[in-house]
């Protein structure tokens, strides 16, 4: 009887594990201007893989300069920001899988005038 109890315990707790692995992440973010710091609207963000920079998703941001990218699996990537009059921005980011939303915070553009 206890080895059908320290079993039937033993896969409640793998399952525990395996779907705490299998959780997706929400990215987000507000992109403002590294000079005024004043948010930026319409900006294009990338998430790429770190290994091969292809393509995983991608959003705009809205009216407040925020961004958020939904059900992103646990890894490494580059975030990549480009808006005309701006340099394109690049950043290393790691999501992990500790909680359901990753929040970057602001994110600065340097103007390219």
């Amino acid at each position: 009887m206890k080895i059908k109890n320290s079993i039937a315990i033993f896969l409640v707790f793998l399952s525990q594990v395996v779907s705490a692995q299998e959780s997706k992440v929400n990215v987000s973010g507000k992109i403002i201007d590294k000079t005024s710091n004043e948010a930026l609207s319409y900006v294009n963000v990338l998430l790429k893989k770190a290994s091969d920079s292809s393509f995983v998703t991608g959003a705009i941001s809205d009216e407040a300069g925020l961004f958020t990218l939904v059900d992103i699996s646990p890894g490494d990537y580059e975030l990549e920001a480009s808006f005309l009059g701006f340099e394109t921005l690049r950043q290393e980011i790691f999501v992990g899988s500790s909680s359901a939303f990753l929040n970057l915070g602001d994110i600065s553009m340097t103007s390219s005038y």
